[in-house]
C-alpha cells in the first residue's frame, strides 16, 4: 500500500474522534459454474475475485455536521487493492454543499442494477468539482465542473499538449532517446561519459525536436479543457419530484502532425576501425517523408431534457425525455442532434412479490445513411420479479441487460436469467441461470459468495 493511501487512510481513522466514522469491509468471489457460448464453446469452474467499486471490498467513510468524506478500495484482477473512488465534502451554510472528487447524480434511476439511465452527469472515475444548492424546501440544484484529458487538467499550455502528441507518434527527446540508447550499449561507460558526448553532439539533434514542436505550436489554437459542465435541478411536492438536467462535453481534440521530410536517423556507434575510441552519435539510417496531418477538435456534445417521478399506490414511476446532440456523422466538426431517448420505469410490491420494468426507447436522427430507416428507433424491455420464500428469495429477470431487447439495426438479443439469494450462516450465496438468445448463443451459471465483516 503506498504511502499517499495511508496517510489518507490513517486521516480517516483520526476523523472519527470528532465525526461519525464508518469501515465496511467483505470478501465478494464470483464464479461461473458452467459456460458455454457458440464462439468460445465450453467452460467449467471459473473463479474470479475481481470487484467493481459499487463492490468495494472496503470502505472508509466519515461525517460530521459540516464535512466528511469516503475513500474505497477494491481488487481489481492482477492488480491487487486499488484505490480510485474518494470524495470530499463540506457545507460552510446549510444551503450550500461542496464535493471534491468522484461525484454523480441521475435525473432519476432504475432499481433493477441502477445504472442504466444516460440521465446522469458528473464523472464516476474523475476529479469533479460540484455544488449543491438548495435555496428552499423540495429544490434542489446541481452544477458539476469535470477537467478535460489532458492529464486530468483543466487546462495544459500550448508546447505540453505538442510534446506529449509528437511521443505519440513516437518522436521523444532526442537527449532522453540518446541517454537511454547509450545506457544499453555502454553500461560500463563511466560517470559523465554521456553529457560530455552530448554537448559535442546534441545541439542540431535538438534544434531539430524544437522545430518539430514549433510546426505543432503552429497547427492549432490552444484549447481549455473543462471536460463536463452540468447542471441538474429536482423540485419535489406532494404531486411527485420534476426534475431538469443540462450537461455540455467539449469535443474531442484530434491531434493531427505537419508534414515531416525525410530525415536521417541517429544512434551511439563505436569506430569500427578502433574500438577503443570513445562512442560518437554516428546516423544509422534514414526515415521517409510523411504528409501533413491536419488537427481538429470535434464539435461538442450537449444532453438535455426533463423528468418526473412519482406514486400511485402501489406503484412508483418515472419517465425521462432526454435530447442529444454529437458531432455530425460526415463532418465531426459540426454539431447534429444526435437522438431522442425516452426512459420509462415502474416497481410495485405486493405482499411477497416485487416487481419492477424498465422501457428505453430511442429515435435517432444523426446516421451515415438516411436510407437505413431500420436503423434510427431502438426498443428495449427488461423485467425483473424477486419473491421471497422463508430464508430464499427467488428472482427472474428478462429482458436485455444491454438496455435493448429489440435493436432494429442489429440482431434480436434477449436474456433469460431465474436465480436464488440466501444466506448459509454470514455468507450471502447468489446463483443463477443465465440464458441470452442472440446469434451468438450462450449458456451459464454464476454464483457469487460474499461474507461482510
Amino acid at each position: 500500500m503506498d504511502i499517499a493511501l495511508l496517510d489518507v487512510m490513517l486521516v480517516a481513522a483520526a476523523a472519527g474522534i470528532a465525526f461519525a466514522a464508518e469501515v465496511s469491509a467483505g470478501v465478494r468471489l464470483t464464479t461461473n459454474v458452467f459456460g458455454y457460448d457458440k464462439t468460445n464453446g465450453a467452460s467449467a469452474l471459473t473463479i474470479k475475485h475481481e470487484n467493481e467499486f459499487y463492490h468495494a471490498p472496503i470502505a472508509f467513510s466519515v461525517s460530521g455536521e459540516q464535512a466528511g468524506g469516503t475513500l474505497k478500495l477494491t481488487d481489481h484482477s492482477g492488480d491487487g487493492v486499488v484505490s480510485g473512488k474518494w470524495n470530499i465534502w463540506f457545507a460552510p451554510i446549510d444551503q450550500l454543499k461542496v464535493n471534491v472528487g468522484v461525484w454523480t447524480n441521475t435525473m432519476n434511476q432504475e432499481h433493477i442494477d441502477w445504472y442504466r439511465s444516460s440521465s446522469g452527469i458528473g464523472i464516476d472515475d474523475n476529479a469533479n468539482l460540484a455544488v449543491t444548492i438548495t435555496p428552499i424546501d423540495g429544490l434542489s440544484i446541481d452544477a458539476v465542473f469535470s477537467p478535460g484529458s489532458f492529464g486530468g487538467s483543466w487546462f495544459k499550455d500550448k508546447r505540453t499538449i505538442a510534446i506529449e502528441a509528437l511521443a505519440k507518434d513516437g518522436v521523444k527527446n532526442p537527449k532522453d532517446k540518446a541517454k537511454e540508447e547509450f545506457d544499453k550499449q555502454f553500461p560500463d561507460a563511466p560517470a559523465g561519459a554521456f553529457d560530455a558526448l552530448w554537448a559535442e553532439v546534441g545541439d542540431a539533434a535538438m534544434d531539430a525536436y524544437n522545430d518539430q514542436i514549433d510546426a505543432w505550436i503552429d497547427a492549432w489554437e490552444p484549447v481549455a479543457k473543462i471536460g463536463q459542465l452540468g447542471f441538474m435541478m429536482h423540485y419535489g411536492a406532494d404531486f411527485g419530484t420534476i426534475s431538469a438536467v443540462f450537461n455540455y462535453n467539449q469535443g474531442a481534440l484530434k491531434l493531427g502532425h505537419p508534414a515531416k521530410a525525410a530525415s536521417t536517423t541517429y544512434g551511439w556507434k563505436d569506430h569500427d576501425d578502433d574500438p577503443s575510441t570513445a562512442p560518437q552519435w554516428l546516423a544509422t539510417g534514414t526515415t521517409a517523408a510523411v504528409a501533413a496531418k491536419a488537427t481538429y477538435k470535434e464539435a461538442d456534445s450537449l444532453k438535455f431534457g426533463a423528468g418526473y417521478s412519482g406514486s400511485v399506490d402501489p406503484l412508483s414511476f418515472f419517465v425521462n425525455v432526454l435530447g442529444f446532440t454529437a458531432p455530425k456523422w460526415d463532418d465531426k466538426e459540426k454539431m447534429a442532434f444526435d437522438k431522442i431517448r425516452v426512459e420509462a420505469y415502474a416497481e410495485t410490491t405486493i405482499d411477497a412479490l416485487s416487481a419492477k420494468f424498465w422501457v428505453p426507447f430511442e429515435f435517432k436522427t444523426n446516421l451515415y445513411d438516411d436510407a437505413k430507416a431500420k436503423d434510427k428507433i431502438n426498443l428495449g424491455a427488461l423485467v425483473r420479479l424477486d419473491y421471497a420464500v422463508g430464508d430464499y428469495t427467488l428472482y427472474l429477470q428478462a429482458g436485455n441487460d444491454s438496455d435493448y431487447i429489440v435493436d432494429t439495426g442489429k440482431d434480436f438479443s434477449m436474456q433469460i436469467k431465474p436465480g436464488v439469494k440466501f444466506n448459509v450462516g454470514e455468507c450471502a450465496i447468489d446463483a443463477a441461470i443465465d440464458v441470452n438468445a442472440t446469434k451468438n448463443f450462450s449458456f451459464s451459471v454464476p454464483v457469487s459468495f460474499q461474507v461482510n465483516f
